[in-house]
């Protein structure tokens, strides 16, 4: 929101960096535990469009942004999930502000650019780092208060493609 109360609305083209976390975005964020200790998620298909096209887009616009997923989780279903996607992954991050302020200085990429996308408490203080932040309709409600925008779907069920969609409204244009 800006200064008026109103939704400030950005574009791709306004971003420097573009942080997903994982888990309660890209899934419901509930785990199966199997009998033999390891565990599955389910992600959104439609999500999985969603940036396959994004990344399309990005590349055929020469849009210089970095778009990662930023997980504490230290499951190997992050990284094999973000390498199917072709996304760059970091997993097991236990400060995740701290991640974001490195990957700032070391890249060049301003945090007034960057959007952090998240679900949980976990999440909040990089948020707060960020200019803007988005969560998924079932985020908590610390994290909606602190969002610049929150959407009507919810992680795992499609809330990913919904976000990007909001981002690149022509994207299935191209």
């Amino acid at each position: 929101m800006n200064s008026n109360g109103q939704e400030q609305k950005i574009s791709i083209f306004d971003l420097d960096m573009l942080v997903f976390d994982f888990d309660g975005v890209f899934t419901d964020d509930l785990v199966t535990i199997h009998q033999d200790g390891t565990e599955s998620v389910t992600c959104s298909r439609t999500d999985s469009l969603g940036i396959s096209k994004l990344l399309k887009y990005v590349e055929l616009n020469r849009i210089n942004i970095d778009i990662f997923v930023l997980s504490t989780e230290t499951n190997p279903v992050v990284n094999a999930r973000c390498k199917k996607l072709s996304l760059s992954a970091y997993s097991g991050i236990q400060n995740k502000s701290d991640f974001l302020k490195n990957r700032s200085l070391e890249t060049g990429r301003l945090l007034t650019r960057t959007l952090y996308v998240g679900n949980d408490l976990n999440d909040l203080e990089a948020m707060s780092l960020c200019s803007y932040s988005y969560a998924p309709a079932n985020a908590h409600p610390q994290i909606k208060l602190k969002s610049t925008k929150t959407f009507e779907t919810s992680g795992g069920a499609g809330f990913v493609r919904e976000l990007i969609e909001y981002l690149v409204p022509d994207l299935w244009a191209s």
